[in-house]
């Protein structure tokens, strides 16, 4: 019945059965501290100077890092000034703990 399907679909609402996902996790609706964060898997996170730096920055602060323990995250500046006073070395770190990882979130 349609009640029954979709009880069903409520219950596992906040389940990731996805066989592309890193693990089935638990997402939690934001109870303001009740909850414990969900460990994000390891993934390099790449970030630079383009302007939308900042809007990923709110992004990341108001609402990935309230609810994602994201301590495995590699955070690598790939800024011109950055690539410039390490003659490269930062990139080739990146793409080098990209390879290692299998994850990487480049900002836009």
């Amino acid at each position: 019945s349609l009640s029954a399907s979709t009880s069903s679909l409520c219950s596992s609402s906040f389940l990731s059965t996805s066989p592309n996902a890193f693990n089935t996790t638990v997402r939690y609706q934001s109870t303001e501290g009740s909850v414990p964060k969900v460990k994000a898997p390891p993934m390099v996170y790449i970030q630079g100077e383009e302007m939308t730096h900042y809007t990923t920055q709110l992004l990341l602060s108001q609402w990935i890092e309230p609810h994602f323990d994201t301590s495995a995250w590699e955070t690598y500046d790939l800024s011109c000034k950055s690539r410039d006073e390490t003659e490269d070395a930062v990139l080739h770190d990146a793409v080098a703990a990209g390879k290692r990882i299998g994850a990487i979130f480049k900002e836009p």
